[in-house]
């Protein structure tokens, strides 16, 4: 029967279907009708499409809902996944509105589109949907599902933490009925998600969750043998790689790992992946043995089995293996072969002439960049052999197509936490960079590998501030790039002509995509599809003034190919200098040492001795002799990295007999980055008033009274008219609504700044407190931010982007500079310090100098204990240095000149009239 014969039969099924209802997503027997009939559900498409609009028309949503899940199952399961999650979106809105209202259902019609969206690689969409899920609340529900999905989801965008949190949800809500298998995923699952964030730090626990997941693997009655390979795999991987090697427990667990793949069924399609991944990992565990000979046995066995499945590193191996022969020509032919392999290549492309286009358009920008990382180190082995240019020319190469991944996976990246794995995956890569460039004396690469290493993600939220497309466009741009994600997948496993035919159709979506993406862009030349990387500056464009110096410093402790090391760049009007920081391990444990000593006043002249020669020590190994006469009495600008963000550079000794600090010769301030302070200082403000301050005192949370920040706010209101809340009034909800108007906000109260493994530093108010999370959301204004509260400039420090303090949260949300503190400040010297500050400032001095002078004043005007930098070195000036005069200073000045002018004029007046009555 052809369906066109149907058209009268629709109507009466559809009378019968309302009667007649299954059980279960009750879906109507139309619908079930429409489906038994011949051909496709796609050519059935238009009576399905009449049966939902007479849904609509009589308003049977809860009908709807069920049908259109129903037959969103259908075509998932024929691979229509585009129109499934068209007509998903229909049921989902459906259920929204049915009713009665059915939680059970709604939450179903959440997750199939979920996992649509997952299949479609569409994570940042499955994500919102199954969070959406754990907001419906029912009776006899359960999140463990949502959970474990959501897990997978933040691991897929490399939110390590946030797919933690979520694995332990959903083992938290395992019961009595919870098979033994899904414990084993668990903690199998747990291990590899704390390798990813550092394997050696957790080694004990993740070494402890593997044992566990072992153990339950095997007194499971049938034992799955996958998971017992992937259990033992990573077991041996632990022993080869982690904190504690050892050598001989990996080679045991990697030959069970090898018997479970000979005990899968010859027609499990990945037992030849398999075999390939155990040959490759036995010949890794004799490289490391050094039973080389034994290792390229296995390489070669491991070659031998080619399926579509194939390992994308399958010449790693090998490139290592003649690497550790000193074969170096033929390890980098062997790296060439696997990275066009990963490309997608056939034959061996030549690396230099692989495109920006060809790295973007990648499908396994992960495997590429662990090959490029490990290229790298083979160029530094060769480097050590033999200077020369071409190996030098080949790291830049190397380096600068690694950075293009680096860029193009942030950009699409979903989360903060992923962005911020990609920033660490980086800095490793642009030390090695950096190295190159210090020996080749090459400034301007140097510079550029300095700046890449710092504030990136942070230029990258200014760029935020953009405006964005609607979401009609927006929702376009994304359903055209899941369509050619959706075939690129489909192309990965064909063959033949299978995988030319959609090779074309990826093509022609492709150019359909940049037509449509230029069109639009060229209607809206202001607004951006995607929030691109900003560029770094080059060292051309640095200008310095006569009387002023930039340091800029990296330290990194893990690279590749190198080892832990440090570097400082100084910028004069003289010229630019690069110089290497030897012995980092004796730097760092010199400034832990030193920040106990910063921590509290000197109470002995034992203690005073101490910190003076620290302190010097310190100088001499930051401030390199070919620069220290050039230093004095200068401005100097420093750029910090790691542990350098904790130390105040002023409270440095320069002369350890006159007990001089550097702020008594040099006036120093702090920046995130040049490329940073260049982009914001061209950030548009528009204040409306002067001075916004905000002193709680008391706090209903009962932390510590704070009695002299009331007297430090108010006395700051003299100087520049404003607003001021003190007490209850100084609420979060009353800074949200003001922030934005004004050029300066001051909060003197309580902060938390240093949580481990999170980026959550908070600022008090009298009720609530305000996170660096929230930070990002309340836009400011100011030209200048203080917080004069403890630890604000303190926070989690990132590698490759810096330290995550509440400081860098106000530069977020639009501050042009930003005076923060260190340590736990003593709120009695503080508020003298920003009294003189303030002063000095509303005379037109500079925000460094006017906080130099007060700092200096409190110094020399105290002696012993009082005198100790814990009182008055934690507060410093981080970015714009330009000088901040009150308006409403002018203001009097212009009503005084008017007044003047107008007694002059009575006055003139007066004489006038007098003159004339005596001519009278």
């Amino acid at each position: 029967m052809k369906i066109s014969c149907y058209k009268y039969f629709l109507f009466l099924t559809i009378l019968l279907g309302n009667i007649n209802l299954f059980f279960g997503q009750q879906i109507s027997t139309t619908l079930d009708s429409i489906h038994r009939l011949d051909g496709s559900d796609n050519e059935k498409m238009h009576l399905y499409d009449s049966l939902f609009d007479h849904y609509k028309e009589i308003k049977n949503y809860t009908q709807l809902g069920s049908d259109a899940y129903q037959l969103t199952r259908w075509l998932s399961e024929s691979q229509k996944k585009d129109k499934a999650i068209e007509i998903g979106r229909m049921s989902l809105e459906a259920r929204k509105i049915a009713d009665p209202y059915d939680p059970k259902l709604l939450r179903a019609s959440y997750g199939l589109l979920g996992g649509l969206y997952t299949e479609n690689q569409n994570y940042e969409a499955a994500i919102e949907l199954y969070l959406k899920t754990l907001e419906i609340e029912a009776e006899g529900l359960s999140d463990e599902y949502a959970y474990v999905r959501l897990s997978g989801l933040y691991k897929k965008v490399k939110d390590y933490y946030k797919a933690i949190e979520y694995l332990n949800k959903s083992f938290a809500s395992y019961d009595n009925k919870t098979v033994q298998r899904q414990k084993v995923w668990y903690h199998k699952d747990m291990a590899r998600l704390l390798g990813y964030i550092d394997e050696k730090k957790h080694f004990n626990v993740i070494e402890n969750h593997l044992l566990i997941a072992d153990s339950l693997n095997k007194d499971q009655k049938i034992e799955p043998i996958s998971d017992g390979f992937l259990i033992k795999t990573d077991l041996a991987r632990l022993y080869l790689y982690g904190a504690y090697r050892d050598l001989n427990k990996s080679k045991l667990y990697f030959q069970q790992a090898l018997k479970y793949v000979e005990a899968l069924d010859k027609n499990e399609m990945y037992k030849e992946s398999a075999y390939q991944a155990s040959y490759h990992n036995m010949g890794f565990l004799y490289m490391e043995m050094d039973s080389l000979d034994l290792a390229e046995k296995f390489y070669l066995k491991a070659l031998e089995y080619e399926t579509k499945f194939s390992n994308k590193k399958k010449y790693l191996g090998l490139a290592l293996l003649e690497e550790k022969r000193k074969n170096y020509s033929a390890s980098q032919e062997y790296f060439q072969k696997t990275i066009s392999n990963a490309l997608g290549y056939d034959n061996t492309k030549p690396i230099d002439s692989i495109t920006p286009e060809e790295l973007k358009d990648s499908k396994y920008t992960d495997d590429i960049l662990s090959l490029l990382f490990m290229r790298t180190g083979t160029y530094f082995k060769e480097l050590e052999e033999n200077k020369n240019i071409l190996t030098y020319n080949s790291i830049f190469n190397t380096v600068e197509m690694y950075n293009i991944l680096i860029d193009n996976a942030i950009e699409k990246a979903f989360s903060f936490e992923t962005k911020l794995s990609y920033k660490n995956m980086e800095s490793s890569i642009n030390i090695a960079g950096l190295e190159a460039a210090y020996q080749l004396d090459d400034l301007e690469r140097a510079f550029h590998f300095m700046e890449k290493n710092k504030a990136l993600l942070l230029m990258q939220d200014i760029g935020k501030e953009r405006m964005m497309f609607s979401n009609d466009v927006m929702l376009t741009y994304k359903e055209m790039q899941s369509d050619i994600k959706k075939l690129q997948n489909k192309e990965v496993i064909a063959w033949g002509a299978s995988k030319d035919s959609l090779t074309v159709k990826i093509n022609n979506l492709e150019e359909k995509l940049i037509s449509y993406k230029d069109s639009v862009e060229q209607v809206y030349p202001d607004r951006s599809f995607r929030n691109k990387v900003p560029d770094i500056l080059c060292i051309e464009d640095v200008k310095v003034e006569q009387d002023e110096m930039i340091l800029q410093y990296v330290i990194s402790e893990k690279n590749v190919g190198v080892p832990p090391c440090g570097y400082t760049m100084a910028i004069s009007n003289t010229g630019k200098k690069l110089f290497k920081l030897n012995n980092i391990t004796l730097l760092l444990n010199r400034i832990t040492k030193f920040r106990n000593l910063l921590s509290l006043p000197f109470r002995t002249a034992e203690q005073v001795l101490e910190y003076n020669t620290l302190a010097y020590e310190l100088y001499k190994q930051l401030f390199p002799k070919e620069i220290r006469d050039e230093l004095i009495l200068k401005k100097v600008r420093i750029i910090p990295d790691h542990m350098l963000g904790k130390i105040p550079f002023e409270a440095l000794i320069i002369d350890p007999e006159l007990n001089t600090y550097l702020i008594e010769e040099v006036e120093v301030s702090y920046d995130y980055s040049l490329s940073f302070s260049e982009k914001n200082r061209n950030r548009k403000r528009v204040a409306e008033e002067d001075f916004f301050g905000i002193a709680p005192v008391n706090f209903e949370e009962g932390l510590t009274l704070l009695k002299n920040s009331s007297k430090e706010i108010k006395v700051a209101s003299d100087f520049y008219g404003g607003n001021v809340l003190l007490d209850k009034e100084a609420t979060k909800e009353n800074y949200v609504a003001n922030a934005s108007k004004y050029r300066i906000l001051h909060l003197a109260t309580h902060a938390s700044a240093e949580d481990l493994d999170t980026i959550l530093p908070w600022v008090a108010f009298y009720k609530g407190k305000l996170t660096y999370l929230e930070l990002g959301s309340i836009k400011n204004n100011a030209d200048l931010v203080i917080l004069s509260a403890c630890n604000t400039s303190l926070g989690n420090f990132k590698r490759g982007e810096g330290t995550l303090s509440l400081a860098r949260g106000f530069f977020r949300s639009g501050a042009k500079s930003v005076i923060a503190s260190l340590w736990s400040t003593n709120d009695k010297a503080v508020s003298v310090i920003t009294s003189d500050f303030y002063e000095n400032l509303s005379k037109g001095q500079t925000k460094s100098e006017a906080l130099r002078n007060a700092k200096l004043n409190y110094l020399h005007t105290r002696k012993d204990a009082e005198a100790s930098p814990y009182y008055w070195a934690s507060l410093i000036l981080i970015g714009d240095n330009g000088v901040l005069l009150p308006t409403t200073s002018y203001e009097w000045l212009w009503y005084l000149s008017i007044s003047i002018v107008f007694v002059f004029f009575c006055l003139y007046a007066n004489k006038k009239i007098n003159f004339k009555r005596g001519e009278k």
